[in-house]
């Protein structure tokens, strides 16, 4: 009987928060955060069995340069109504909006050269484009920033029940889940 492969665990975890003062404060808007990665692209050619050759990119996860776990505007009664209210960690902060799901979090301690590299290769990201995550070289800084932008909408807040301008008609149709939507009408 041959041996089981063996399973070996990824070279790197999510990073933990740097320290120093070439760190940035990334603010997202998501709610449910966004994990930063870097790729190395990579062109390389491929013969089909008809003779053509075709030109593709290979992607390929840098593990050198690790990955973050940006954070993201958590709807605290949320968790609390999962019984998970606690999970979240001390340094855990928002800068909140008036209409619910919108804000920002705060994420700290990411080194400056990553962050730089990863925005100058998505700098034509929506999500960069349209503000909804951003770095600033300090905590006040991205305070001051992320009030000015906090009512921004992410596009992944719960549906407005008064009218929502996602859904067509202005809104209207859009209400209240009742139990009996889940039972099958009698049939006729």
């Amino acid at each position: 009987m041959s041996e089981a492969p063996e399973v070996s665990a990824p070279r790197r975890p999510i990073t933990r928060q740097a320290t120093g003062t070439d760190t940035v404060t990334i603010a997202c808007n998501l709610p449910q955060g966004v994990i930063l990665q870097l790729y190395d692209v990579e062109e390389t050619e491929a013969f089909l069995p008809n003779g053509r050759v075709i030109k593709e990119n290979v992607c390929t996860l840098n593990t050198e340069a690790g990955q973050w776990h940006v954070r993201g505007v958590v709807n605290r009664s949320a968790l609390a109504a999962v019984g998970a209210g606690d999970i979240l960690p001390d340094d855990y902060r928002v800068v909140r909006g008036e209409r619910p799901d919108t804000g920002y979090a705060l994420t700290p301690g990411v080194p400056r050269d990553f962050w730089e590299e990863w925005l100058r290769r998505n700098e034509g990201s929506p999500l960069v484009r349209g503000k909804h995550i951003f770095a600033e070289g300090s905590e006040q800084r991205a305070v001051s920033h992320a009030r000015e932008l906090k009512e921004l909408r992410s596009g992944f807040q719960g549906l407005d029940q008064g009218g929502d301008y996602r859904v067509p008609n202005g809104g209207r149709g859009v209400r209240k889940f009742d139990r009996s939507d889940n039972q099958a009408g009698p049939e006729s």
